[in-house]
């Protein structure tokens, strides 16, 4: 499996940036998740719940 990930910093826009974003191809919903529902969410992809997630959580880089 092949994913590429991107590592993203919003400024005062977000709001404007996050409402152009659109699901695409096999990518069924986009959505903001609070760090607090990150883990031990069945409704969430493993690939973020199982790796990603836990990557950010170590760094501190959810807030």
């Amino acid at each position: 499996m092949v994913c590429d990930t991107f590592r993203v910093r919003l400024d005062d826009d977000a709001e404007a940036v996050l409402s152009r974003i659109q699901p695409a191809a096999e990518i069924e919903e986009v959505r903001w998740v609070p760090q607090d529902e990150l883990q031990d969410n069945d409704d969430l992809a493993p690939l973020l719940t199982d790796i990603i997630a836990p990557a950010l959580l170590a760094e501190g880089r959810t807030s």
